[in-house]
């Protein structure tokens, strides 16, 4: 049964990589056949922001549940005007905006499920925690590239959560002699902000808990820094 995810308390901001992110994100994956994205992966995209792209494994407890969920999730951020590099004409800001990306790969094998009186879980929603000021717009997912959410989240200016919702048995994984591995759509949505890391969400029958990209409002002082930057250098051009 799909869960809700509720947002966090916002972690400090990423300066690199960490244990559990490295460099990924997906833009050309083949599955059954179809061409999925027209580049490198989300986890390596050349167009994908500094660190913040990667790959992190969200896996539930195992005690008391008949499934076991574990999945990856690649990810990858692009700052306003890069995601049109990758995915051409899929921006939804027209490059105004930085661009949170995500695909879940519910594929692992061997799954840690196979060593256990066990079945691997589905994966029914994915989300990401926001603050309320983060203007965070829209739940979109790339048609082609993956299996289709049937209810993404419509966000609102003051949403804490941004989510994709899967039928029950859409997103479930069967290992074995003939595997039928379970890739969602690259799902992703945009912000006027840059990022940092915040919780994350994926639901089956049990729930597993990460971290991943999110927008960063910045802090009054910042903002007005980059706003006096922006103005003198737009002085200094004119002057030249």
């Amino acid at each position: 049964m799909a869960s809700d995810c509720r947002s966090t308390r916002k972690v400090t901001a990423m300066q690199g990589t960490t244990s559990n992110v490295g460099c990924m994100v997906a833009i050309v994956l083949l599955v059954g056949g179809i061409a999925m994205g027209q580049g490198e992966d989300l986890a390596t995209d050349p167009n994908g922001y500094d660190n913040w792209k990667g790959q992190i494994t969200v896996t539930g407890p195992v005690p008391g549940y008949m499934e076991v969920l574990a999945v990856n999730i690649e990810f990858c951020v692009y700052q306003p005007g890069q995601f049109a590099l990758s995915y051409p004409g899929q921006d939804p800001s027209g490059g105004a905006h930085w661009v949170y990306a995500y695909q879940v790969f519910n594929n692992i094998d061997p799954h840690p499920a196979e060593s256990l009186p066990y079945d691997p879980d589905y994966v029914s929603r994915i989300s990401i925690g926001l603050d309320a000021d983060e203007n965070a717009q829209g739940c979109y997912a790339m048609a082609g590239t993956g299996i289709m959410p049937d209810a993404p989240d419509v966000l609102a200016p003051t949403s804490t959560q941004a989510g994709w919702d899967f039928t029950q048995m859409q997103m479930a994984w069967s290992p074995g002699p003939d595997p039928a591995p379970a890739i969602s759509a690259v799902l992703y949505f945009t912000s006027p902000y840059g990022p940092e890391l915040d919780s994350t969400t994926v639901s089956g029958w049990q729930p597993g808990a990460g971290q991943l990209p999110s927008p960063l409002l910045p802090e009054p002082t910042t903002a007005a820094v980059i706003l006096v930057g922006m103005i003198g250098l737009s002085m200094r051009t004119r002057k030249g």
